[in-house]
């Protein structure tokens, strides 16, 4: 099996990806486009094209530390400095640091509002100093859909360019929709095709996205299916032990039929992935398992991803395990989109595990891979049959 994951010569391009790679360096842009249809390793051509006609001085900005890690694999394909490519947090608090501004007291309160207190203080930095405005050449930022509008200002400030790339489906926190606003704003290039995402899995992410009145990414998709067929299955099992077993028992038979690929594991919240690593490192796997925070740097052995899905945002594997979806609905109103994102993260292989019961659109979704049922009578709806 061939990891297609960067590209490695131009002829692996689309003409619509082509025609993005080859606008104009000093104009800003957003690109935007469905899973799998190469926003990243155009951002990644753009940062290499840039620094080989002599801007250096930029920043490739990443939304989580572990999407960080997993672009610095391309990176290093295209001749991008590792140190060049950072989180947006590590980056603005590089900036309020080499600036003698005060940070470390950014600690209470939600997620949420640690996000907006650091770019706000960004913010104070650059009208405080206005030459920081434009002291990079360009500023490039993946996974645009979940920045605060005012992390993006803080992008505009300080770069003389941007160039943006993102997907409103896969916004997985909660805020504004940055994209709608921007789109006006910026020269919007969108791209069509997509190639990750076999047909099953492709399914299973439309019927989803079909509670929310999004558009089907199954007539777009260029997956070479007759190559590898995939295949996306739901189990419902007795308990959240058994689920882990069974996980287990797949992702052995699954590192033997994909070699060397990348393969992971995603639960809802920290303590489910908690849970499952537990189960994972007793089992014979133990050796395989990638965590979160060595995902950059690991062994060539070490190929099983284990987190939640918010820090699957971003990445592919060849194949993706979704553990505990029967408490995917404790994430609130951004599930759909964090399931979708999630979803998208499969190559080939996709299974959906639970206990009891999932959320309607997973019970659609599953229906949507399952094979075509036949109602022989209306007398098999009732509970006595054809009664007396």
């Amino acid at each position: 099996m061939t990891d297609n994951t960067w590209w490695r010569t131009q002829k692996q391009l689309d003409p619509v990806q082509l025609e993005v790679l080859n606008l104009p360096l000093d104009e800003d842009f957003l690109v935007v486009g469905p899973p799998g249809s190469g926003k990243t390793n155009i951002l990644l051509l753009r940062a290499a094209y840039l620094a080989r006609m002599q801007r250096p001085n930029l920043a490739v900005l990443m939304f989580t530390g572990s999407l960080r890690d997993f672009v610095t694999r391309g990176a290093q394909d295209y001749r991008i400095s590792n140190d060049k490519i950072m989180t947006i947090e590590r980056w603005s608090r590089r900036l309020l640091r080499e600036h003698n501004v005060k940070f470390d007291d950014i600690g209470g309160g939600t997620f949420e509002e640690r996000r907006e207190e650091m770019a706000r203080r960004v913010g104070a930095l650059l009208t405080a100093k206005p030459r920081l405005k434009g002291h990079l050449e360009c500023v490039l930022v993946d996974e645009l859909q979940d920045c605060l509008e005012l992390e993006v200002e803080n992008f505009a400030e300080c770069g003389r360019n941007v160039f943006l790339v993102g997907d409103f489906r896969q916004r997985v926190y909660r805020g504004e929709n940055v994209l709608d606003k921007l789109e006006k704003r910026f020269v919007t290039k969108k791209l069509v095709h997509h190639y990750r995402n076999g047909h099953d899995i492709c399914r299973v992410a439309d019927a989803i996205g079909k509670t929310s009145g999004e558009k089907e990414i199954l007539p777009t998709c260029n997956y070479q299916e007759d190559a590898n067929p995939s295949k996306a299955e739901f189990f419902e099992c007795g308990s959240e032990a058994d689920q882990h077993a069974q996980v287990i028992a797949q992702l052995q038979q699954q590192l033997k039929a994909y070699p060397g690929e990348l393969l992971a594991v995603a639960c809802p919240r920290k303590e489910d992935v908690a849970r499952c690593r537990d189960a994972l490192e007793r089992s014979p796997l133990r050796d395989r398992l990638i965590d979160v925070d060595d995902f950059g740097d690991v062994d060539p052995e070490r190929v099983i991803f284990v987190s939640t899905l918010h820090d699957v945002k971003g990445l592919e594997f060849r194949a993706v395990h979704l553990v505990a979806m029967d408490k995917v609905s404790r994430l609130g109103d951004v599930q759909k989109r964090v399931a979708f994102t999630a979803v998208t993260r499969a190559k080939t292989r996709l299974s959906v595990w639970w206990t009891k019961s999932i959320p309607g659109y997973l019970e659609q979704a599953a229906e949507a891979v399952a094979p075509v049922k036949e109602l022989g009578s209306l007398a098999e709806l009732f509970p006595d049959g054809e009664g007396s």
